[in-house]
């Protein structure tokens, strides 16, 4: 099973995934991109980031498909993130989102953007980290994930497919761990 956890900068995505690795010792932990590529150029960026996504964490993904995979972030957010970028970085990004590898899950932590901007001031606008906000959520209807808020918590859950084997079990799992990890 594969599950990404993802959310604009500074919601939070780091703390719950402390938590699940000590809650889930035995998945598979990754973040995208395996690269750390420190570039400022928008469209070589968006290029590497989606040979990336094809080639390593396909790999990665392979040699783990008997595990429960969690990673911090996706192809999702690249979709997400081209929200704030020209014309060409979205046709290049969106391109490469055909052939990327899709979680089942997505985990999104749908921190209030004046929250997370207060936590990461350096990384993007407010009026940025809406529209990557709102990526995320288009992008999850776009790409066919189901999905719904956990109640009292600003967490939206979605589903790629309903038939996935334990599914029970790993979701009563996550829930308990996020609502300890979100307090």
């Amino acid at each position: 099973m594969f599950i990404t956890i993802v959310g604009v900068d500074g919601a939070g995505k780091s703390t719950l995934l402390e938590k699940l690795k000590k809650a889930f010792p035995e998945a598979f932990f990754t973040h995208e991109p395996a690269l750390r590529l420190p570039l400022k150029i928008p469209v070589l960026t968006e290029i590497l980031f989606g040979l990336d996504r094809n080639i390593i964490m396909r790999y990665r993904y392979f040699r783990n498909r008997n595990k429960h995979i969690i990673a911090d972030r996706s192809a999702l957010c690249g979709f997400a993130y081209s929200r704030t970028r020209s014309k060409i970085d979205k046709e290049i990004c969106e391109f490469f989102l055909w052939f990327s590898p899709f979680p089942e899950y997505v985990i999104m932590l749908d921190t209030p953007v004046h929250i997370a901007y207060g936590r990461k001031k350096d990384a993007f606008s407010i009026k940025e980290l809406e529209r990557i906000r709102q990526g995320y959520i288009d992008g999850m209807t776009k790409y066919g994930y189901e999905f719904w808020r956990i109640p009292g918590m600003d967490i939206i859950y979605g589903m790629k497919t309903l038939c996935l084997p334990h599914k029970e079990d790993f979701e009563d799992r996550f829930v308990k761990v996020a609502r300890e990890a979100m307090q």
